[in-house]
């Protein structure tokens, strides 16, 4: 067992191993001076131990974007049309503004300041891009996004002190229908912890866009015709 304790195994000595039992332990005179000071050293270990499950865990779950390597992709992860590596940016730049700005402020000071950081990273990046939605060639509504990426990626932003609810994934439904993007993606930055969602378009390609809840979107008809 090499000598060393195992948490679970306990004697009149305090923690042992097997070795111990069988009285050949590397350990047993520590076990009998120190005994508070291994099991402290047990605890540690066993706290260190969870800790790197946890960040194994939340990597394969693709809660970690800047660590990604270019064109890595999680075994398990949904990828998208960019093969997740443009949505990854994304999210890892939205973060860094996040990380420095922390919540609080208007939709518009993010919006600014996550087209400047993807600009850092040298993607095109085009901000309150219109979208007019017709129908029969009437000019029935106008969409403006908040960031469209590559001309891939749909990209709105909210500053909500509350979580994002169906109403804003809503939202950005009708955008990736209107556009034709392939994925978009949906951040929070009025929260402690940046919250974010990816979002695909809906598998009918005939379904009318979902309704609109709480948002900034400006939306005119023309009655002209």
């Amino acid at each position: 067992m090499g000598g060393r304790p195992r948490i679970g195994h306990e004697c009149t000595n305090g923690l042992v191993c097997d070795a111990c039992i069988r009285g050949d332990c590397s350990w047993r005179a520590v076990h009998k001076s120190d005994t508070n000071a291994r099991r402290v050293w047990c605890v540690i270990r066993a706290f260190v131990k969870i800790i790197r499950g946890w960040h194994l865990w939340t990597t394969k779950q693709g809660y970690w974007p800047g660590t990604h390597k270019e064109n890595s992709f999680m075994p398990g992860l949904v990828r998208d049309a960019t093969g997740n590596d443009l949505t990854y940016r994304i999210i890892g730049a939205a973060m860094r503004v996040h990380n420095r700005l922390g919540p609080g402020y208007k939709e518009e000071v993010y919006e600014r300041s996550l087209a400047a950081e993807l600009a850092k990273e040298d993607l095109p990046v085009e901000t309150q891009y219109r979208v007019d939605v017709y129908d029969v060639g009437t000019l029935v509504a106008v969409f403006f996004l908040d960031l469209f990426v590559a001309r891939t990626v749909v990209v709105e932003m909210k500053a909500f002190s509350h979580q994002l609810t169906r109403d804003e994934l809503a939202q950005v439904i009708n955008y990736l229908k209107a556009t034709g993007a392939p994925v978009g993606l949906l951040f929070n930055f009025g929260r402690r912890k940046l919250e974010y969602k990816r979002i695909f378009p809906g598998k009918a390609g005939n379904e009318p866009p979902a309704r609109l809840g709480r948002d900034n979107v400006r939306q005119r008809f023309d009655m002209r015709g």
